[in-house]
């Protein structure tokens, strides 16, 4: 099921203009091919999706001899938010406490940042794919934020290991768009200048935007006043999770204050709900108490998302910047007060 892109709502399945291209792989073929793959291996998770990604690609008939590179795409945790404080951060082969041991361990971590600021005002063009109405819009906006800070956390906790935790801005993109790609295939051994990486592809099919995007892209032109300011007990919320989780990579606008007053200002929030915690945004008499109990949950998450950041080491997100970037240096906020350059990858 891996590749099986005939399954409805598979990414793949969104190949070609009118995203109706599928790509058929025979069954028997790929287990056959993957079966050889594996011939004499031990079937470790880790050789098990090396496997299976040469045997698609042997399937569609490409050389793998000169296989170097795998990605790997590490979701965000299981979806359960709010009703679940994930505590396994979803990261194969981690060894800190609550992490999934299953030894499928990345030899390098590679997370694309975002300011959160960013992303929390961009939650208006985000539900626009997923279109969520009454009590499903309330809990996939407490989904966004949640998920913010785990993600954070994970980054932060493979950092710590002896994993490599590698970090690209999408602000840096934005800005030099082909000096920051350029470093990126130079850490992943890749020619920048291969032709290819001009092609948009998917599974190495040309690929023409997902629908999520358009219908966003479409949204944002029809009301350009979509990317909203937060709400500010929303942004005290995401923000005061996040901590200092953040604050090494963008540190001018990381929220630091003390967590008692943290809590405070919470409770007193609670007391008036953002339009965000109501079902359809509609401020409803009848809907105030559970929006108000929703708050008061926040305050209890907060909590718990404390005492899992407290009991970690956090290390630091190298950033993968063009040559020209300029270094910063940033104090640790984990365990450690040292003060260490983070100049990032190719930085001078």
């Amino acid at each position: 099921m891996l590749f099986d892109t005939r399954c409805p709502g598979s990414l793949a399945a969104r190949l070609g203009k009118s995203g109706d291209v599928t790509i058929l792989v025979g069954r028997g073929a790929f287990q056959h091919a993957m079966a050889n793959a594996l011939d004499g291996c031990p079937a470790d998770p880790r050789r098990i999706l090396y496997a299976a990604v040469l045997a698609y690609e042997w399937c569609r008939g490409r050389d793998t001899t000169d296989v170097r590179v795998v990605l790997h795409h590490l979701h965000h945790g299981d979806w359960l938010w709010p009703d679940l404080l994930i505590d396994r951060f979803n990261l194969f082969g981690l060894n800190p406490p609550h992490a999934l041991q299953i030894g499928l361990r990345p030899d390098l971590l590679l997370v694309s940042l975002r300011s959160p600021h960013a992303i929390l005002r961009s939650y208006p063009a985000i539900a626009v794919g997923v279109n969520p109405s009454g009590a499903d819009q309330v809990k996939f906006h407490e989904r966004l934020l949640r998920l913010l800070a785990q993600d954070w956390l994970r980054t932060r906790v493979a950092a710590a290991s002896d994993m490599t935790a590698v970090g690209i801005r999408l602000e840096d993109l934005k800005a030099d768009r082909r000096g920051t790609l350029g470093q990126l295939c130079r850490l992943l051994g890749v020619d920048a200048d291969d032709p290819a990486l001009d092609q948009e592809t998917l599974y190495g099919y040309p690929w023409h935007e997902e629908a999520w995007t358009i219908a966003r892209r479409r949204a944002i032109f029809e009301n350009p006043g979509l990317d909203r300011d937060m709400f500010w007990q929303d942004e005290l919320f995401a923000m005061g999770c996040l901590g200092t989780l953040a604050a090494e990579v963008y540190p001018e606008e990381t929220m630091h204050r003390d967590r008692n007053d943290l809590l405070q200002n919470l409770i007193q929030a609670a007391a008036e709900p953002p339009p965000t915690l109501f079902p359809d945004h509609k401020t409803t008499v009848e809907a105030r108490v559970p929006a108000m109990q929703m708050a008061l949950q926040r305050v209890t998450f907060m909590n718990q998302f404390w005492s899992i950041v407290d009991a970690h080491s956090l290390g630091f997100i190298r950033l993968c910047r063009a040559s020209h970037a300029e270094p910063r240096r940033v104090a640790e906020h984990g365990s450690s007060s040292n003060t260490q350059s983070q100049a990032g990858i190719g930085a001078t």
